[in-house]
């Protein structure tokens, strides 16, 4: 359940990085039922006496081709990094059309380090953040491009207007670099999960922290790096692996599209990583060549045991891999 001053606050906090005035203008690809779409992508302009280009739904070609347009005057777009990505291998792609935006914002899932450097080689600054549902836009990177590539994989500082720390397991504070648990506090959080007070109720500490699920740390500049959800972590060999580690590891091996990591059992050390794979029309990937890339970048115990390439990775309608359905598609029998 989200207030009207909670989703006031998000449209505040992206404006802070976002550099939004009334003459913002803001193409919505994004669905409405997501964050991104209704609350980032229109209230923020909005708030602000701005406009919002609603689109009839992410085509890659369309997009640019509306960046370009001068009529429209597009001057900033919120995607997940799987749109960003398919943008870049849209037909007839063109960097320079991307250049005349004040903001062009990732969030909803990591963004991987080399695939964020690829924009801003070509001068554009992909802001990457992080939010959710319960806290809205949270956190994004400066739009600045050599700080953007500076800290390539972070999601950026807070606003001045929420607070973060990392906690371990206790839920005692650690110390700038060390993994754990995400807590934020807020005007922008949200009121609660409907008709359901015990779930509300597990979700805030006893001081008003909200508990993300996300394993995450705060360097000593004071940027934040997702490592991964704390569900999808695995332990293999009594060694915590965070997939989000490996399938940034894998972004940049050629003939990739795309990439997911599922922990599976395994009789010898309880859990291994499972890589798929969907591999660029046309390319073919071999298992040497990804063990290859991986193995100079990755402890050999974080490396996937089964690697698959397949047709396309299952997701949800805001872009993000459905894990557990992953791991029943690798599980089932080829047919």
């Amino acid at each position: 359940m989200l207030s009207e001053r909670a989703i006031g606050e998000t449209a505040i906090n992206l404006s802070l990085y976002g550099a939004v005035t009334r003459d913002s203008r803001f193409l919505c690809d994004s669905p409405m039922f997501h964050v991104i779409g209704i609350v980032s992508s229109v209230r923020t302009p909005l708030m602000w006496g701005g406009a919002v280009l609603v689109s009839e739904g992410f085509d890659p070609s369309r997009t640019l081709s509306r960046f370009a347009d001068r009529d429209l005057g597009v001057t900033h777009y919120f995607g997940v990094p799987q749109m960003a990505a398919r943008l870049r291998t849209a037909p007839g792609f063109d960097p320079a059309q991307l250049r005349g935006l004040t903001g062009f914002f990732t969030g909803g899932a990591p963004h991987a380090p080399d695939d964020v450097r690829r924009w801003t080689d070509d001068g554009v600054a992909v802001s990457n953040g992080f939010g959710m549902s319960e806290c809205g836009t949270f956190s994004h990177t400066p739009l600045d491009p050599l700080l953007v590539a500076q800290h390539a994989g972070s999601v950026g500082k807070p606003t001045p207007r929420t607070q973060a720390r990392i906690v371990d397991a206790a839920g005692a504070p650690v110390p700038p670099g060390t993994a754990g648990e995400l807590q934020i506090r807020g005007a922008n959080l949200f009121s609660g999960y409907w008709r359901q007070p015990e779930a509300t109720a597990a979700a805030f500490t006893a001081d008003g922290w909200f508990r993300t699920g996300d394993i995450a740390r705060i360097d000593a500049g004071g940027y934040l790096w997702i490592v991964d959800r704390q569900k999808d972590m695995y332990i293999s060999g009594g060694e915590n692996v965070y997939p989000a580690e490996v399938e940034a590891a894998v972004a940049g091996l050629a003939g990739v599209a795309e990439a997911a990591v599922v922990g599976v059992a395994d009789d010898r050390w309880g859990e291994v990583g499972h890589l798929a794979l969907v591999a660029i029309p046309g390319a073919v990937i071999g298992r040497d060549a990804v063990m290859a890339h991986l193995g100079g970048r990755l402890a050999r115990y974080k490396l996937p045991h089964h690697i698959s390439v397949i047709d396309a990775l299952p997701r949800n309608g805001a872009g993000k891999v459905m894990k557990a359905q992953l791991k029943a598609l690798l599980a089932a029998p080829p047919v």
